[in-house]
């Protein structure tokens, strides 16, 4: 009995012995945990955060833009400008002006206008060589801030930011500079930068903080930073009266809250002082949201006679007139719009899918209407 009992325990620990041989070689090891930066559109706690470099100024970083306006698919995101050049000749006789004035006196509040006017006709290059030119005359931030707003209007955002960051440590606290860093930060979608920048520029020139507020305004509301924009908006509103941007961008914060009534009310407190294509198309889509497709046609048609060239507002009229079966009088309104701006050639070929699945008599018409937006008749 004693023999078999030293036999069994000896089995039974060799047993234990090649079990726990067998879980050493076979345990798998834990995975090497990677953190990838996460972003959540609304949320910025977990977006890449912008470097810091020796400028004092972030980096440009691919951080993504936060906010849902930039989320939302929407009609009614920002103004549209179809500003129509003017002729070579029209242009001399209104660039006259601007040089007599700043000829008969060479300061930079006479050079500044100038250089604006040239910008806002697209003549940036007139503009960078009277910036050379007259470089004796300006200051190094004056200097560094008018390459900045020409590089700007070209669309070279990440050149402005370079020349801004050569700017000395003193130089960063400019007004100019430090309204161009806005300027060029909301480019570039870093949002959090421009307000910081602007805020900066507020801090110093205390005296003006209300110019500064309608940028800051429209930065809020582009950052969905709702709370601020009950706060900002209505300070410009009620410190310049006829400027009806303002209530613009409190509705369209409205309606990303889901307030339609309210945000209805803005905008159409902004199309009662000015009949302008952007209220009317806000309003148009607020409508068009709470299904209320008649009012939503008769306020894109508004924006249309506003600006003939929104292709949005006839994307607008063309998606209510479709809600309400009248494909006839929608296919009009979708090539228009499809002809204005090539992205609505979408919402175009999905207005054919479902009338080409019931066999529909218009569906032709869609068909051929897409084919001509999109160049082949």
């Amino acid at each position: 009995m004693r023999r078999f009992l030293l036999v069994f325990s000896i089995c039974i620990c060799l047993i234990c012995i090649n079990l726990a041989q067998a879980q050493t070689t076979t345990q798998p090891q834990p995975p090497v945990q990677v953190t990838v930066p996460s972003f959540n559109p609304g949320n910025t706690q977990g977006a890449a955060q912008p470097v810091q470099n020796g400028s004092g100024r972030p980096a440009i970083t691919s951080a993504p833009v936060s906010g849902k306006y930039y989320e939302y698919q929407s009609y009614c995101r920002a103004p549209l400008e179809f500003k129509s050049l003017l002729s070579d000749s029209e242009f001399q006789m209104a660039l006259e002006p601007f040089k007599t004035t700043f000829n008969a006196k060479k300061t930079f509040a006479n050079f500044e206008p100038m250089i604006d006017f040239l910008i806002n006709e697209g003549r940036t290059k007139d503009a960078r060589s009277m910036v050379i030119e007259n470089k004796t005359l300006l200051t190094a931030p004056q200097d560094k801030a008018l390459q900045a707003r020409i590089l700007i209007a070209d669309r070279k955002y990440r050149d402005a930011v370079s020349i801004l960051d050569s700017v000395t440590d003193e130089g960063k606290n400019d007004l100019m500079i430090l309204t161009e860093y806005s300027r060029v930060y909301r480019k570039l979608g870093n949002l959090f930068e421009a307000k910081s920048a602007l805020q900066d520029a507020m801090k110093i020139d205390k005296k003006n903080v209300n110019k500064y507020l309608l940028d800051l305004c429209i930065l809020e509301t582009e950052d969905s930073n709702h709370g601020e924009v009950d706060t900002v908006c209505p300070r410009v509103i009620k410190s310049f009266p006829k400027d009806n941007l303002a209530l613009i961008y409190l509705g369209i914060s409205q309606r990303e809250r889901m307030n339609y009534k309210d945000a209805q009310k803005q905008f159409e407190k902004s199309a009662q002082m000015e009949k302008n294509e952007f209220a009317l198309t806000c309003l148009g889509e607020v409508f068009y949201l709470q299904k209320n497709y008649g009012k939503a046609i008769e306020a894109f048609k508004g924006a249309t006679e506003a600006e003939p060239k929104s292709g949005r507002a006839q994307l607008g009229a063309a998606q209510s007139l479709y809600q309400l079966l009248r494909y006839d009088e929608a296919l009009p309104y979708f090539i228009k719009a499809c002809q204005l701006d090539k992205s609505s050639a979408v919402r175009f070929r999905e207005a054919l899918a479902p009338l080409e699945a019931a066999k529909m008599k218009a569906s032709t018409a869609y068909y051929h209407g897409i084919q001509q937006c999109a160049g082949f008749h």
